[in-house]
Parts: structure tokens; sequence; C-alpha cells
């Protein structure tokens, strides 16, 4: 995730969080479902760093948790 000190104007930005154009820092969201893994790259939205407060949480072992951000939940397992 990156974060940038304030959206890229040329994208008519809109937080898709809390609806509004506020000049403050953002961070680049992936799109899950846009990787090119030939270039390597994917699309992102741009997002008020603010507005997403997340939240983990691991397993007793710490081997797998649970990220929780701006509605979605995700499982995973950490990387060995």
């Amino acid at each position: 995730m990156k974060i940038l000190e304030k959206p890229i104007k040329r994208t008519n930005f809109i937080c898709p969080i809390c609806g509004t154009s506020e000049i403050k820092p953002v961070i680049l969201a992936g799109v899950s479902g846009t990787e090119d893994d030939k270039k390597e790259r994917m699309e992102a939205i741009q997002i008020h760093v603010d507005c997403i407060n997340p939240i983990v949480f691991f397993d007793e072992e710490e081997k797998a948790g649970v990220l929780m951000h701006a509605g979605e939940i995700k499982q995973f397992d950490k990387k060995k």
C-alpha cells in the first residue's frame, strides 16, 4: 500500500468511504481482479488514510490472521 501526501488531482478524486474530495493523505489500494502479472501492475483506487482504520487479529501462534478495513474482512496466512 502506498501513501501519498494528497490525492492525485487528474483523477477527479472522491474518497469511496467518506464521499468527499478533501485534500489530505491518501493510500493507493489495489483493486482485486485487475492484476497484470506480466507487467507486475494492478489498478488502484485512492482512499483517505484517516477513512481506513485497519484492524488485524492473529491466531494464538501468530501464523494466520484476519484483516478488517473499509467494511471488508480478509483472512490470510503469514508467509514463512
